[in-house]
């Protein structure tokens, strides 16, 4: 992944979306959250992430609390695309942004493994991991 691959990946949004929320368990969550926590002193002002790691709903309603959902990309990180905790998830998003009268072809993404049955329009198959060489 370059970084000219991630500056194209986002052309047709209708404005940048910032902060970024991270959706996904176990390794999913750790790569994404480990990344950010060693690299949170460089990062830009304005920038945030935010990460949804378990099914608990008061959880998840905590990292949404203070986000404006018109500007905040949520990326769905699940290796195999079916794991049920992320999957439960991203549906409590997407039904967060059409409640707020938005379309989350929009606003979620997804880095899964090839072959992977998300039924995201907008995904890629850039490794899960940091270290990953698959």
């Amino acid at each position: 992944m370059t970084l000219k691959n991630i500056r194209s990946y986002q052309p047709d949004l209708v404005r940048p979306l910032r902060p970024w929320c991270s959706i996904g368990i176990g390794g999913s969550d750790l790569g994404p959250r480990a990344l950010y926590e060693a690299l949170k002193v460089f990062r830009l002002s304005r920038r945030e992430a935010r990460f949804i790691a378990n099914v608990d709903p008061d959880d998840a309603a905590g990292v949404l609390d203070g986000l404006d959902l018109s500007t905040t990309l949520f990326n769905v990180v699940s290796k195999s695309g079916t794991t049920l905790e992320t999957r439960t998830n991203e549906q409590l998003i997407r039904r967060a942004l059409v409640r707020a009268g938005l379309d989350p072809a929009q606003h979620v993404i997804a880095v899964t493994g090839k072959g992977s049955p998300t039924g995201i329009t907008r995904n890629t198959t850039w490794p899960v991991s940091i270290c990953s060489t698959t």
